[in-house]
C-alpha cells in the first residue's frame, strides 16, 4: 500500500488540490479527506457513517457556538477513524491513497493550539445529554477505537468519556511522539509527503471571505502552527524514510504543478 499525503494548514489549497485529483483516479487509487470525512460511500457501513455524521455535527457545532473544546473533539475522532477509512478502501481492492491530512502529523500540530482551550472548557449538561442520547452508536464505536483501560466499560456518559481520554492522553500525560501516535492510530507513517507552505498573511488572506472561521484560523496562530508544522516533519524526516516535499503554495501554479504530477498529466 503506497500512501501520500498532503497536509498544511488552512488556504493553502489541500481541498481544492484533491478535489482536483479525485477525477482523475486511477481504479486501485482512492482519497481520504479528514477531518471533513465525506458522507458518501458510506451508507452500507453505518457504523462509519454514524461516526462521520457524528463528526459533522460537532464540528459544525463547535464552529457556531465558537467552541474550541467541541473542535478539539471532532478533529480527534476524525483521526481515529482513517485507520478504518483506509482499512474500507483495501476491500475495495484499493492501493494507493491520497489523504488529506494524516494522524501521524496534523493531531500533533493542532494538539498543540486546542489543548490549551480544552483546558478551560466547561460543558453545558444538557448538550452533553443530548450528544449521548442523538449518537450513542457513533459513540461506542469510537470508545471502542480507544486503547484498552482509557475508558470504563460501560461510561455514563460516553462523550464525556470520550473528552476525558483527550484530556488524559494529550493534556496530562503529553504522549505525542510518533511512537504514541502509532500506538493510538495504528497507523504507519506516509510513504510520501507534500507540504503546503504558504505565508501565513497570505493565508488569512485567502480565508478572509469565508463566513465563520474556525478558532485556528488565525493569523497569530497560522505562524505559530506553521512552526510545529516544520518541526513534525524535521522529526519525520530524521527517523524515517519518508520522502517529504515542500511545495511554495503562495503561489497558485505550483499547485497546479503539483496536480498534473499527481494525475500523471503530461505538461
Amino acid at each position: 500500500m503506497k500512501t501520500t499525503v498532503i497536509t498544511g494548514l488552512d488556504g493553502s489549497g489541500k481541498s481544492t488540490l484533491l478535489q482536483r485529483l479525485s477525477v482523475h483516479l486511477a481504479e486501485n487509487q482512492a482519497i481520504i479527506f479528514v477531518p471533513h470525512i465525506p458522507l458518501e460511500g458510506l451508507e452500507t457501513h453505518p457504523e462509519l457513517l454514524e461516526a462521520a455524521t457524528f463528526i459533522h455535527t460537532l464540528s459544525h457545532q463547535a464552529d457556531r457556538t465558537q467552541t474550541p473544546a467541541l473542535k478539539a473533539v471532532a478533529l480527534l475522532a476524525s483521526m481515529l477513524v482513517f485507520r478504518e477509512l483506509v482499512e474500507l478502501k483495501q476491500a475495495e481492492d484499493k492501493s494507493e491513497f491520497f489523504c488529506e491530512r494524516h494522524p501521524l502529523i496534523d493531531t500533533v500540530v493542532y494538539a498543540r493550539f486546542y489543548l490549551s482551550k480544552f483546558e478551560e472548557a466547561t460543558f453545558d449538561p444538557v448538550s452533553v445529554e443530548q450528544l449521548d442520547a442523538r449518537f450513542p452508536e457513533a459513540l461506542e464505536f469510537l470508545l471502542g477505537l480507544l486503547p484498552a483501560g482509557y475508558v470504563e466499560r460501560e461510561p455514563e456518559s460516553p462523550f464525556t468519556a470520550l473528552m476525558g481520554f483527550i484530556r488524559q492522553w494529550f493534556f496530562v500525560e503529553k504522549r505525542m511522539s510518533l511512537t504514541d501516535l502509532q500506538a493510538l492510530f495504528g497507523v504507519r507513517l506516509p510513504d510520501e509527503i507534500y507540504f503546503l507552505k504558504a505565508d501565513p498573511e497570505v493565508l488569512d488572506a485567502r480565508l478572509g471571505e469565508r463566513a465563520v472561521r474556525e478558532a485556528h484560523e488565525q493569523l497569530a496562530v497560522f505562524r505559530k502552527l506553521d512552526l510545529v508544522y516544520e518541526e513534525i516533519l524535521g522529526e519525520i524526516e530524521a527517523k524515517s524514510q519518508t520522502q517529504i516535499t515542500v511545495v511554495n503554495a503562495n503561489d497558485p501554479a505550483n499547485l497546479d504543478q503539483l496536480f498534473r504530477q499527481l494525475a500523471g498529466i503530461s505538461a
